[in-house]
């Protein structure tokens, strides 16, 4: 965003592989608008090396202090192919991201929405009082996220008429607390799917 441009492009002019920093700034969902023109980057030319380091990402350190994972394009297009051939993912659906992009999800999220053509709906950050709303006004069919989200939204005031008010077709969320599945399916109208997953994989 414009708040952390000035340290990333720093650090872009010492490295001579990067050729384009993008500032996502504004209201959601315009952040990405100026990137869609015809003079916009291309990245349908581009050679990817399925073998180099694209990120670090730090564990939470549950056994120990933070480990850094060093991940490669191979990990990302397996993490997004397994998505998409997992639960399929049309060009009319739209997935939310409700998370920042320094978790690890959000990039799967982006590459199985590019690969399959699709829209992501990119939350600034999450926020119970705005969820739904951005759910609606954005006519998200997919949710991801982690157990504490669902959990969040239960404690939400709830209107019977709008938790039904929407197009989600379904959710997967790392977590959830068993005895919750029942009561947010029948509140919001949709299956919560379980996944697992470690950035160590």
């Amino acid at each position: 965003d414009a708040r952390t441009e000035p340290l990333i492009s720093e650090l872009a002019a010492e490295l001579q592989t990067v050729e384009h920093v993008l500032v996502v700034d504004g209201e959601e969902p315009f952040g990405l608008a100026p990137y869609a023109d015809p003079d916009s980057p291309g990245l349908a030319d581009r050679k990817v090396d399925p073998d180099g380091i694209t990120n670090v990402y730090y564990t939470s350190g549950t056994t120990g202090p933070p480990k850094g994972c060093m991940l490669g394009n191979d990990y990302w297009l397996r993490f997004a192919g397994l998505y998409l051939d997992l639960y399929g993912l049309g060009k009319d659906d739209r997935i939310l991201c409700c998370l920042q992009f320094f978790y690890g999800d959000p990039p799967w999220q982006l590459l199985a929405s590019l690969q399959a053509g699709t829209t992501l709906v990119a939350m600034r950050r999450f926020s119970v009082s705005r969820f739904w709303d951005v759910v609606r006004a954005n006519r998200v069919t997919r949710l991801f996220g982690l157990a504490s989200i669902p959990s969040l939204l239960l404690k939400g005031r709830s209107d019977r008429e709008g938790d039904r008010n929407h197009d989600v077709r379904f959710a997967l969320q790392v977590g959830i607390a068993e005895n919750l599945h029942a009561t947010m399916t029948e509140r919001w109208g949709f299956p919560w799917l379980e996944a697992y997953g470690l950035t160590e994989n």
